[in-house]
């Protein structure tokens, strides 16, 4: 995989994942609404911060941003759940699995770009996988 394919590839996955904890973040019930709608609002927002880098970075190489969530979503490696999770477990479950998935696209991503020595692009990569770091370890204390 090269750089612009691997741009593509997150930018598809940010969006997905930002999707899916925003429809968490309305979707969420029980006795942790309020925590849990405030956390999964702080999940979709982080992995929306990263859509419009991304696409920068996609153009930055020249070469045109999707147009369209089709051409965005051509080049996902997540996949969607069609349905609302029961709990909100499940939905705290769900979201750890995607962010390690988002995490390891991000690690595909900041190797690409050190090898291209796009150092700006690595450094972001970076503080983005620090991020997901922590998220990872917030939603793994929910489950214990």
């Amino acid at each position: 995989m090269d750089l612009v394919q691997s741009l593509k590839k997150n930018l598809g996955n940010a969006l997905v994942f930002s999707f899916q904890a925003q429809s968490f973040h309305w979707n969420v019930s029980g006795m942790l609404f309020h925590e849990l709608h405030k956390f999964f609002g702080e999940i979709y927002e982080t992995a929306y911060n990263m859509i419009d880098p991304l696409a920068e970075y996609i153009r930055i190489e020249n070469i045109l941003a999707p147009c369209c969530l089709a051409d965005a979503y051509k080049d996902k490696s997540m996949n969607e759940i069609t349905h609302v999770p029961g709990t909100a477990q499940e939905m705290i479950m769900y979201l750890y699995n995607m962010s390690i998935e988002m995490k390891t696209s991000l690690e595909e991503l900041m190797a690409l770009a050190e090898k291209e020595k796009r150092y700006g692009l690595a450094d972001w990569v970076s503080g983005q996988i620090d991020i997901l770091a922590k998220q990872q370890w917030m939603l793994r204390s929910y489950t214990v």
